[in-house]
């Protein structure tokens, strides 16, 4: 968030391990860091504005999202997103493999994976 990101997305865990981590900026850049490689992508401020609507609308910033978590099994992923828009902050974790995330998380989760960059393992 420092270098001026509106939304961050880590995902770890799993049968492989994986630690990954995006930053999408206003401008529509787009970087992902496995620990290994760094990928970039381009979309536009538009689409960059769109996810923002898109998460705000999900009650993003209201008390019907907050985070949850139990220890992930091997097959289960960690999520940390932490989303900027219209002055406010707020980080919500999760497990998958769980039923105590709100249901609007996984919609989150899934529009962001929706627009970034993906690593081939």
């Amino acid at each position: 968030m420092q270098s001026g990101a509106v939304v961050v997305y880590e995902r770890n865990g799993g049968p492989s391990g994986i630690d990954e981590l995006y930053a999408i900026y206003p401008d529509g850049r787009i970087t992902g860091d496995n620990t290994v490689e760094t990928i970039e992508e381009q979309v536009t401020p538009e689409e960059v504005e769109q996810l923002l609507l898109g998460i705000a609308s999900r009650g993003w910033f209201k008390n019907k999202m907050y985070s949850t978590w139990h220890d992930p099994c091997e097959q289960c992923f960690g999520y940390y997103i932490t989303v900027t828009y219209e002055g406010e902050e707020k980080t919500v974790k999760g497990v998958d493999g769980g039923t105590d995330a709100p249901s609007d998380y996984w919609q989150v989760v899934s529009s962001i994976n929706g627009v970034i960059p993906h690593f081939t393992y």
